[in-house]
């Protein structure tokens, strides 16, 4: 390692090598997670029977059907989004896109989840490098834009205004 003298004290520079002795054992916690998290997401999307009606599949987990549809008419954000992943979870992909395309984004997303955590793990990248990659935020801002945009899509199946199937 090699020090640098101040005027008043002395500091490592941190060479290339040292940055993986940053990877910590919540580093370590947080990717497993991560991946355990996904990978029930995939499992239990498999189990579930997708709905017929394009929503409602997530009542087999014992959740009540959508309030916000029954008061206001129109679909939730995330309406037949558990549907979509169930669909995903089969490989029927074009009735996944279909019902709701952000849930083929949470499908690739879970499924690319289990071995970059893997990897990150391997090659012991720090949970702090990776949330302050370059493109970060256009990265959420384009999830956002892209689930604004499949309810969008959504309401006008749901309305009418488009066909499926």
């Amino acid at each position: 390692m090699v020090m640098r003298r101040s005027s008043t004290l002395q500091y490592p520079l941190q060479a290339p090598e040292d940055c993986r002795s940053q990877f910590s054992r919540r580093d370590r916690v947080q990717y497993l997670l991560v991946s355990g998290s996904a990978a029930a997401l995939l499992l239990i999307a498999r189990l579930l029977q997708p709905s017929a009606d394009g929503f409602g599949t997530h009542r087999q987990l014992g959740l009540p059907p959508c309030a916000f549809l029954h008061f206001t008419g129109i679909p939730c954000p995330s309406c037949g989004l558990t549907t979509s992943v169930a669909h995903a979870a089969r490989l029927h992909l074009y009735e996944s896109v279909i019902t709701q395309p952000f849930g083929v984004v949470v499908f690739i997303s879970a499924v690319m989840s289990i071995p970059l955590s893997i990897y990150f793990i391997h090659r012991r990248v720090s949970w702090s490098k990776l949330t302050s990659l370059r493109g970060r935020n256009f990265a959420v801002y384009l999830m956002i834009a892209l689930f604004i945009l499949s309810w969008l899509y959504k309401i006008a199946v749901m309305k009418g205004l488009l066909a499926y199937g």
